[in-house]
């Protein structure tokens, strides 16, 4: 019998075992070398280096020898992370960070606007999703402040006093959610895109 999806041609049915059965021998020879590195007893442990590693702090590598006193320096109580890069790149990040907020106040917003529809006709519910869009609409009325006029992002004033006044009006229908989901996300994109 002859096998025909080898890479190289066609082999016979003994070619195959013998080279199955070397593939194996090699696959075991591989895994016991592998596993000698790892063996105590074994002359490749470790690739032989016997020598002890230090701990402590004690031996100082090899390129570091100015640096023998390290133990002796003041510890650092500044990390990496709270370093400035200077006042433009902290009034960047501040108006990045503000942009992320005032998108996910937004989207709590639409979640607050929707709720209040449809609870529509149960007095109960529907007061408390009133207070809890009021309290939404309170949050988004708040980032205002973080967007003064003549800042870059100044005109967000606008677009945060158009949003409050349209989820104050009652939603008669789906198409008025909709379009108002449609309006809040609108904005969220231009934010994402304001952020990159």
């Amino acid at each position: 019998r002859t096998f025909s999806n080898s890479p190289t041609g066609t082999y016979s049915s003994a070619t195959a075992r013998k080279m199955s059965q070397q593939l194996q021998e090699d696959m075991i020879e591989s895994d016991e070398a592998f596993r000698a590195q790892f063996d105590p007893s074994s002359s490749s442990y470790h690739g032989g280096v016997v020598t002890l590693a230090a701990v402590g702090g004690a031996r100082v590598p090899e390129g570091m020898e100015a640096h023998t006193e390290w133990k002796s320096l003041p510890e650092s109580s500044e990390s990496s992370s709270g370093s400035s890069y200077g006042p433009e790149y902290d009034s960047v990040e501040r108006t990045r960070n503000n942009l992320g907020e005032l998108k996910k106040v937004l989207t709590n917003l639409v979640a607050s606007v929707e709720a209040c529809s449809k609870v529509e006709g149960n007095e109960e519910k529907h007061k408390v999703a009133v207070a809890k869009r009021e309290e939404v609409i309170a949050q988004v009325a708040a980032m205002k402040k973080l967007f003064p006029e003549g800042s870059t992002y100044g005109g967000k004033q606008a677009v945060i006093d158009s949003l409050v006044d349209k989820a104050r009006q009652p939603m008669m229908s789906k198409d008025d959610l909709f379009a108002y989901g449609m309006m809040v996300k609108k904005e969220t994109q231009v934010i994402f895109s304001n952020q990159k």
